[in-house]
């Protein structure tokens, strides 16, 4: 038969240990003190990339569709074929966009991003706020 104990930690903890098991299992449950609500648990870290950043448009041929069978858009983004499919932001991007790879070129690869514009003033627009090298932050 299983038993169940229950020790108060000092430091605001509940151990909840079953006995008559071949394995004991032991949970940490946490209490909050008193007066105060529960919080939820930390977020793990998001996952973030250091990427060349370049940029191609429409005013250069590069209005049809992309390696994934979509048209390009706003957001559309050339990545290295691992991560197809990915989305990510970019850290000082003006546009505040969420890019998704949706396509491939033959000159990206690995930790490169060639995101699709309609003008040449709108990649420019982004290559000046972050640079060549920038941070995205995957989130998908």
């Amino acid at each position: 038969m299983t038993r169940w104990m229950r020790l108060v930690l000092a430091l605001g903890a509940t151990v909840a240990i079953t006995t008559g098991c071949a394995q004991p299992l032991a949970t940490l449950v946490p209490i909050p003190a008193e007066g105060e609500a529960e919080s939820a648990p930390p977020e793990a870290p998001a996952e973030t990339a250091q990427v060349a950043v370049t940029y191609y448009t429409c005013e250069d041929g590069f209005c049809g569709t992309t390696a994934s069978g979509a048209t390009v858009h706003p957001g559309t983004a050339a990545c290295d074929s691992d991560w197809m499919g990915r989305s990510f932001t970019m850290h000082g991007d003006p546009y505040g966009m969420t890019y998704t790879c949706e396509d491939t070129g033959g000159g990206v690869h690995g930790n490169h991003v060639d995101i699709w514009f309609q003008t040449h003033a709108e990649g420019k627009a982004l290559i000046d706020a972050v640079g060549t090298s920038a941070t995205i932050e995957f989130v998908d």
